[in-house]
């Protein structure tokens, strides 16, 4: 086989791989193509997932700032983490260190931010306000005996 061959068969074989990526993609748009949890449920874009990668992720941190909630005891920060991990499956066989647990448009579920962003204030033990004699809103731990019902 001379150079030309060569180069025409490789030209070839490149232009059949993204003739087929082409029409993977216009399959996955379409809906065609689906990835299966470990359960067996289908999963797309958009769905909120509980993946155990088998390795361990690097994460940035985008910020640390304190926490200005009175009820959290001085000398905390609230460190924020980004990760953004392209993680490779196959289609068709059970993905099976995935579980969906629901999508951010579906009643009950909320955004993977919404969720973040309320896990801290869920951790946190219920409080009743009071004023000082300025006026302000003063938060006050709760004390759970006072739920105690005689």
């Amino acid at each position: 086989m001379d150079r030309n061959e060569a180069a025409r068969l490789q030209f070839k074989q490149q232009q059949a791989m993204c003739q087929a990526q082409q029409q993977f993609r216009q399959a996955l748009a379409a809906g065609t193509v689906t990835l299966i949890d470990r359960i067996g449920q289908p999963v797309k874009e958009g769905d909120l997932v509980i993946y155990h990668p088998p390795w361990d992720f690097v994460y940035e941190i985008a910020e640390i700032k304190p926490i200005l909630d009175p009820r959290v005891a001085p000398g905390n920060v609230e460190v924020t983490l980004t990760c953004r991990a392209p993680v490779h499956f196959t289609v068709g066989p059970p993905i099976m260190t995935m579980i969906r647990v629901g999508h951010q448009h579906e009643p009950g579920h909320a955004s993977l931010d919404e969720v973040q962003q309320a896990a801290p204030a869920a951790a946190a033990p219920a409080t009743e306000a009071t004023n000082d004699p300025e006026g302000h809103d003063i938060p006050e731990p709760s004390d759970p005996r006072d739920d105690v019902h005689d």
